[in-house]
């Protein structure tokens, strides 16, 4: 277990040194002590993942995958979150990397950091349309996605790739929604602190919330 001081000892090239050799990171560290700064610390080192890619000219965009089913329920949140966001980040990163798995290609894989969230009641005016994706009520995942420079999409953005292949990511079932937009470099933080914001404001747990990838390699297509 790691307290706040051990835990600022830990650097952004750390995280993404993991990222970059294909070390498993999916669990975050554990934290004692003043827990919300701590979580802050590590939301911050996780968009500087992040925003080090882009720095480098991979592109950045905000996912929401929304499930076909509505759930409440926290227990749910592997089945009916991760496993379907890592099949899609399978399809995904076959079409960003020639081969996925080889030794060549591990630095160019995209990078995925999400986590599951609730929705959050705004109130409206009458007869007037929630202006949040997360009408349904349930829960959902908000994921930073980075895309090298040099993939396979051949000129296309990441939010047509999806557009034009929605059928494709939702295929095999779970997802019942995908939303894409670009994230500019300057709001990267502040994206990453909204995607987060379930398990900051402590309704969510840290290690059941958090989706990073890619984890390890042999669950990467051939």
């Amino acid at each position: 277990m790691e307290d706040i001081t051990q835990l600022k000892l830990k650097t952004s090239a750390d995280y993404s040194g993991g990222l970059q050799f294909g070390l498993t990171i999916s669990k975050p560290p554990p934290v004692l002590g003043a827990r919300s700064q701590s979580l802050n610390l590590y939301v911050r080192s996780l968009s500087e993942i992040i925003r080090d890619r882009s720095a480098q000219g991979w592109s950045v965009s905000l996912l929401t995958i929304m499930p076909d089913r509505i759930r409440r329920d926290l227990r749910s949140i592997p089945p009916l979150l991760h496993e379907p966001v890592c099949r899609i980040y399978a399809k995904l990163a076959s079409r960003v990397v020639r081969r996925p798995r080889s030794l060549s290609g591990r630095d160019f894989l995209p990078v995925l950091i999400g986590c599951a969230d609730l929705p959050i009641y705004k109130l409206r005016r009458e007869g007037t349309a929630p202006s949040c994706l997360d009408v349904d009520g349930g829960l959902h995942l908000h994921a930073l996605l980075a895309i090298p420079p040099a993939s396979r999409l051949k000129g296309e953005t990441v939010e047509e790739h999806f557009a034009q292949n929605d059928e494709l990511y939702r295929r095999g079932g779970g997802i019942g929604a995908i939303d894409v937009r670009p994230v500019c470099p300057a709001d990267i933080e502040k994206v990453t602190r909204y995607a987060f914001k379930a398990v900051r404001d402590g309704k969510i747990d840290l290690d059941a919330g958090v989706l990073i990838l890619p984890r390890t390699v042999t669950e990467l297509p051939q």
